[in-house]
């Protein structure tokens, strides 16, 4: 595929970033129509783009951040990235494949946890089926082991401080 996988940035700080219809042009200031909250990773792209400006990666229209670096951390290219970032934003399948084959970051159980709260199912299924080819059978299922296992603990520790809840006609 010929797209350009662009850069993610994070936003920082303790105000949300405004997102604008599109980038300072120099003859009327941008419109916001929108803003990301501190803590949203986002893939986009600065180069050919105007200085100072990132244009989120979409597939239906453009909207851009301005790089401050007071609200936007420059977290570096795709193959930079670890798996959990690659697939909670909106990069394409062919492009965890390319993560897959160049990258040198290790597979984690927080990545398994990450690729497990896919909405789509197949998409899951397809990220699933490539940690599991670059993995290994036995690798993968320590790591979907693990990630049970954590959610078993998680599960339990949670249930002391929920307890149980009972209605006036003693249902439970």
């Amino acid at each position: 595929n010929d797209e350009p996988e662009g850069v993610f940035i994070r936003i920082i700080g303790d105000e949300p970033a405004q997102i604008f219809n599109e980038s300072d042009r120099g003859y009327q200031e941008p419109q916001p129509i929108g803003a990301m909250p501190p803590g949203t990773i986002v893939r986009g792209h600065v180069e050919g783009r105007p200085e100072g400006w990132f244009e989120l990666a979409l597939s239906n229209s453009s909207a851009w951040l301005k790089r401050d670096p007071k609200k936007v951390e420059e977290m570096g290219p795709l193959l930079k990235q670890k798996l959990r970032v690659v697939v909670t934003t909106a990069t394409p399948v062919w492009m965890v494949k390319r993560w897959m084959r160049g990258t040198e970051s290790e597979v984690t159980v927080d990545d398994i946890l990450a690729v497990r709260d896919l909405e789509n199912d197949r998409v899951r299924m397809m990220v699933e089926e490539l940690v599991r080819l670059r993995l290994g059978e036995t690798a993968f299922e320590t790591l979907v082991d693990s990630f049970f296992e954590r959610a078993h603990k998680k599960r339990t520790r949670l249930t002391k401080a929920r307890g149980y809840f009972n209605t006036q006609n003693g249902c439970v």
